[in-house]
């Protein structure tokens, strides 16, 4: 089973989805206005399967601690860097997951 996650597109969201099981999405970016829902999924996405490999390369023999210390400090900068990006957050946007995926079945 991968941990990988991806992005699928539907017509009025992007879903961010685990690799082996689409249906089993995890976070939706709805489509609006000038919202950049590709881009928040995708970095999303991207940070999260960096962070995997990362994790997975220093259980590997022979890992150079310096290199996975200057990847961590990359993906650190990424994450800062995607953290400037938020404009506007509502703490009452939140659903649990039940509700999402209640919301997801209208």
């Amino acid at each position: 089973m991968s941990d990988r996650l991806a992005v699928v597109e539907e017509p009025d969201r992007f879903l961010v989805v685990r690799e082996d099981d689409p249906s089993d999405w995890l976070c939706a970016f709805a489509r609006d206005g000038d919202f950049p829902a590709e881009r928040w999924a995708q970095n999303m996405v991207s940070t999260y399967n960096e962070r995997l490999e990362l994790s997975d390369e220093t259980l590997r023999p022979g890992a150079v601690g310096s290199e996975q210390d200057s990847e961590f400090t990359r993906l650190e900068g990424r994450q800062r860097e995607v953290q400037d990006q938020v404009d506007r957050f509502r703490a009452g946007d939140r659903l649990d997951r039940d509700g999402i995926h209640g919301r997801a079945a209208r």
